[in-house]
């Protein structure tokens, strides 16, 4: 695993990332194809938008990134970092799964 939501806060995700190709949207925010500026790795990153959220509701998907961050299973897509713009975003950087 790497980093938590409480250590990602000190660079951004674009720092990190270079953002590509929409792979996916919904009503609450979308998924973009990213690549690691370090490894060159490609991941997928779900962007959930703050906008309209309440505190309460951060703080439960932080509590469920790090749920998810825990779990080690082939049939769970894997958490590798969280960032947080508070009020603007979530960001989940996921494993990248090809074919659907």
């Amino acid at each position: 695993q790497t980093n938590t939501t409480s250590n990602t806060q000190q660079r951004s995700v674009e720092e990190d990332y270079d953002m590509r190709d929409i792979l996916g949207a919904g009503t609450s925010g979308q998924v973009r194809r990213a690549i690691h500026r370090k490894s060159g790795k490609e991941r997928a990153i779900k962007i959930i938008s703050l906008r309209r959220s309440k505190p309460d509701e951060l703080q439960e998907m932080e509590k469920e990134a790090t749920l998810l961050q825990s779990l080690q299973h082939p049939y769970i897509v894997e958490l590798y970092d969280v960032y947080c713009v508070p009020g603007v975003a979530l960001y989940l950087v996921m494993e990248l799964l090809h074919g659907g």
